[in-house]
């Protein structure tokens, strides 16, 4: 049996941190986030992610690519995971590393998306996660 996935009026909505080191990858999920509702806060890498985390209030999502330039996703990871304020707050990964569903695990990341991927199984796994 397929599951079926809530739709965007019944899907819970969200402050997102998205981190991502592509301009283009970054926009597009921080644009089709933002379609269906959700606050998005986009930076380019886990010191900018940083920077936004201690000066706001914890997010309820985090998607972070592993491969980043000045600080890289498993260490933003393990930084939040260390914290109080942002230990709860559930992360997906999304990466092209080869077997990025065992590097997120390690890294502490509730959940991951493989690149390139489908936008549909962005909202999924975001609303699975926002959802839990």
């Amino acid at each position: 049996m397929d599951q079926v996935l809530p739709t965007s009026k019944s899907t819970p909505k969200g402050s997102i941190l998205v981190v991502e080191d592509s301009p283009d990858l970054l926009t597009l999920i921080s644009e089709a986030l933002s379609i269906e509702g959700h606050s998005i806060t986009a930076v380019r890498n886990g010191v900018e992610a940083m920077a936004f985390l201690a000066a706001n209030p914890a997010p309820d999502l985090v998607l972070c690519d592993l491969v980043m330039p000045d600080m890289n996703g498993g260490e933003l990871i393990r930084r939040l995971r260390e914290n109080k304020k942002w230990a709860t707050t559930r992360v997906i990964v999304i990466s092209g590393a080869n077997k990025v569903g065992e590097k997120a695990a390690a890294a502490g990341a509730d959940s991951f998306l493989a690149k390139p991927f489908d936008i549909d199984k962005l909202y999924s796994s975001v609303s699975r996660e926002l959802l839990h």
